[in-house]
């Protein structure tokens, strides 16, 4: 599976990683570069390295996916990743939620693990500042966990009463929260901070206590108060 993806999906014209194939693996369509999947790429080739320390492809698969996180996909103004952008690294605004606690909680996960295969600090260190970025943009101070949907300088998006009802914008999320737990956690192992150790049980205490209801489930979209919200 890894040899099939790597290093064909890299993408050497524009960087970062191609995305979108036919069945037959040819490369089709617009191949916008959305920070998850870039990030996902990344994250998959640095382990790959550590599973087969004795196949240097895969690190400079990662390597490769590093250069456009850092490069291309960062906001070198405002701070954050972009959510996506075209395949030539021009930023895609389709919708007021120009970036996402979700996607940044991938790049921080990608960032720490190619630390981890390459000992690059910069990789390190934007892992480090991509966590400081939402702690003081995305975290609630009053109810805590994070704020799903921001805007390029890094503002909670509002939910209003013109906000269309079966919209999740301006909603807390479980999907982001599970996977912030998991970034903070893979960060946690490369720098074990005194913030982020509380980040990590805030998060897990969220997760247990309040996503999580009496019969196990989890509920998918909550309001900035974690109050669940259920669509009819």
């Amino acid at each position: 599976l890894l040899n099939k993806w790597y290093p064909r999906s890299l993408d050497t014209v524009y960087g970062g990683f191609i995305s979108t194939y036919t069945y037959d693996f040819k490369p089709t369509g617009a191949q916008d570069k959305f920070i998850v999947t870039q990030a996902r790429h990344t994250w998959t080739s640095s382990k790959a390295f550590l599973d087969y320390p004795g196949h240097p492809e895969y690190l400079r698969c990662a390597t490769h996916g590093f250069n456009y996180l850092r490069n291309v996909m960062w906001d070198r103004v405002y701070g954050g990743f972009y959510l996506l952008t075209d395949r030539k690294g021009r930023v895609k605004e389709t919708g007021p939620s120009v970036k996402e606690a979700y996607g940044n909680a991938f790049a921080i996960y990608a960032l720490s693990a190619y630390y981890e295969a390459s000992k690059d600090t910069a990789a390190k260190n934007l892992a480090i500042a991509t966590f400081l970025w939402l702690e003081k943009n995305s975290h609630d101070p009053i109810y805590k966990g994070y704020f799903q949907h921001l805007s390029r300088e890094g503002k909670p998006i509002i939910r209003t009463a013109q906000t269309p009802s079966l919209s999740e914008l301006g909603y807390k999320d479980q999907n982001s929260s599970i996977h912030l737990l998991e970034a903070f956690t893979e960060l946690y192992s490369i720098w074990p901070d005194p913030l982020l150790k509380e980040r990590l049980t805030e998060m897990l205490l969220l997760i247990r206590d309040k996503i999580t209801n009496q019969k196990g489930n989890l509920v998918l979209f909550f309001q900035p108060n974690w109050t669940p919200v259920s669509y009819r």
